[in-house]
């Protein structure tokens, strides 16, 4: 017996409302409807479609539609008492996040979770136990952990102050890092993180200020050495004119010294980058300077002026 074919558009149609539910339940979420998931309490679902949509492509694998989701999902782990997996996926997020306040709430969150065993913050002095997997106490568990961070900073932070040297006021700096995340995440500033950058960052541009002034000096004597005339004795005929050029331990401290000041450039442009200080701009010029008067020393040619060895040289530092 043959269908009628009465019954073959209401099959289209079922067959395509079947296929618009499946492409519906194929689409990647959005933070939106993942949001509403996790209002939902619906925590391994809220995962599984983040998972999904940061794999497949599309709006919510990108810019800030993808911090959003991995915010989300790290949220969602939390109250699945996966801690660790959280940690990873706010770490994620801080990586992917394109402004600085948002990568500070997501490494805040991924240091409280790894500081916080069974999701409970223990304050420092055992006190009592804060549960972060409730959104209403992690602010309080975000002020306890920046208290002790700053506590466990501050004898570096001390040392790097009175520091002699760039390597104890470099580490600080980078260890500051996250101590400023939490001051954000806890207090809503950085006021304290930046005054301290600051202190940091202009006791190393007096340290490298001073250590450019010295490689300058050490060039200029190393070329006034090297281009001094001296007269031959002892050999018949007048006396010629001779000048020692460079050494060997000379080549190898101007080397020295042009890398030197290349670092410390480097270092001070960073810096700069980071902490408001004045002067540091004019230590990246003089020591770019200075590499460039070592590395025009080692390719000054130190003759007489019949081209032997030993006769003045205009001066190649030019200061």
């Amino acid at each position: 017996m043959r269908p009628s074919v009465r019954w073959l558009p209401f099959c289209v149609a079922l067959l395509g409302m079947a296929a618009g539910v499946a492409l519906a339940d194929d689409a990647p979420a959005t933070p939106d409807s993942l949001r509403q998931l996790l209002n939902d309490k619906k925590y391994q679902e809220v995962v599984q479609k983040a998972a999904k949509a940061l794999t497949v492509g599309g709006a919510a694998a990108q810019g800030q539609d993808r911090y959003d989701v991995l915010m989300i999902k790290g949220e969602a782990q939390i109250q699945l008492k996966q801690g660790a997996y959280a940690a990873d996926t706010f770490d994620l997020a801080a990586r992917t996040a394109s402004k600085a306040a948002d990568a500070d709430a997501a490494s805040a969150l991924a240091e409280l979770v790894r500081k916080s065993p069974g999701l409970k913050y223990v304050p420092a002095g055992h006190g009592t136990p804060i549960d972060i997997a409730d959104p209403v106490n992690r602010k309080a568990a975000l002020t306890a952990l920046y208290a002790d961070e700053s506590a466990a900073q501050s004898p570096a932070l001390r040392a790097a102050m009175e520091a002699t040297t760039l390597g104890p006021i470099t580490d600080a700096m980078k260890n500051m890092v996250l101590p400023r995340a939490l001051e954000v995440a806890a207090t809503g500033s950085d006021a304290h993180s930046a005054a301290a950058l600051k202190l940091l960052a202009t006791r190393a541009r007096d340290i490298m200020a001073a250590a450019v002034k010295d490689r300058h000096d050490e060039v200029r004597r190393i070329y006034d050495a090297a281009n001094s005339e001296a007269t031959s004795g002892g050999v018949p005929g007048p006396p010629t004119p001779l000048k020692p050029g460079l050494s060997t331990r000379d080549r190898d401290t101007l080397k020295a010294i042009a890398h030197e000041c290349d670092l410390i450039a480097a270092t001070a442009k960073d810096m700069a980058d980071t902490a408001a200080v004045d002067g540091l701009t004019a230590v990246v010029t003089d020591a770019q300077a200075v590499k460039e008067d070592a590395q025009r020393t080692l390719a000054t040619e130190f003759t007489d002026p019949q081209g032997n060895p030993g006769s003045s040289t205009p001066n190649p530092m030019g200061r």
